[in-house]
């Protein structure tokens, strides 16, 4: 297994300062913050506007920790994040950076969301470290392969007795694994109220 090489950078945006690690070996989210400081503006700032104390923020495909940061400062003491990441390194880092950050209100959850339970596989990618994938017959044997573990929304939320009322906001980035979420997390999405912010890539 490789040694996680990163680099340490102060964060300073919207009110909210912290350090971050970053990859060293990264051409989106660790490059783009390293040179930038900041990163999706425009979703940051929509989140701000919409969380308060108390509320519920789920980060599926939380990376290294960038939303879940900011999402944990505007919950407060009171409410709560759930990160999820199933990549060993970016999953590393995502929890040296929420713990460095000083909140308390996070669980970070190493596992894919899917529309299955049990054991996936990763294709990790060894340049854009946010783009691995759940569907590893998409790159034949061009990518290396991670195991990973998986649950589906609707049973996750179930085992840890969430209340969906509160749960506020959704940011969903999994690299177009979207569907399989949405077919096991009927339940989630019909009873819940939450803002839903999905990323795609239009074909």
């Amino acid at each position: 297994m490789e040694t996680l090489v990163t680099d340490v950078i102060q964060i300073n945006f919207l009110g909210e300062s912290f350090p971050m690690q970053v990859h060293d070996r990264d051409e989106m989210v660790s490059n783009t913050l390293r040179h930038h400081k900041v990163l999706s503006m425009g979703d940051v700032m929509v989140t701000q506007a919409v969380l308060s104390p108390g509320d519920i923020y789920f980060d599926l495909g939380a990376n290294i920790g960038w939303h879940s940061i900011f999402a944990s400062r505007w919950t407060g003491p009171t409410g709560k994040v759930w990160a999820f990441e199933p990549e060993r390194d970016n999953f590393a880092l995502l929890t040296r950076n929420l713990r460095a950050s000083e909140s308390s209100n996070y669980n970070l959850i190493q596992m894919a969301l899917s529309d299955e339970i049990g054991e996936g596989t990763l294709a990790t990618s060894r340049e854009n470290l946010g783009d691995h994938i759940l569907n590893p017959h998409v790159y034949g044997e061009s990518r290396n392969r991670q195991k990973v573990s998986m649950t589906t929304l609707d049973q996750f939320v179930s085992e840890k007795n969430i209340v969906l009322s509160k749960i506020r906001y959704v940011k969903i980035d999994v690299q177009g694994n979207d569907p399989q979420i949405f077919r096991n997390g009927s339940k989630f999405f019909k009873q819940t109220r939450a803002i839903i912010q999905v990323e795609f890539e239009p074909k």
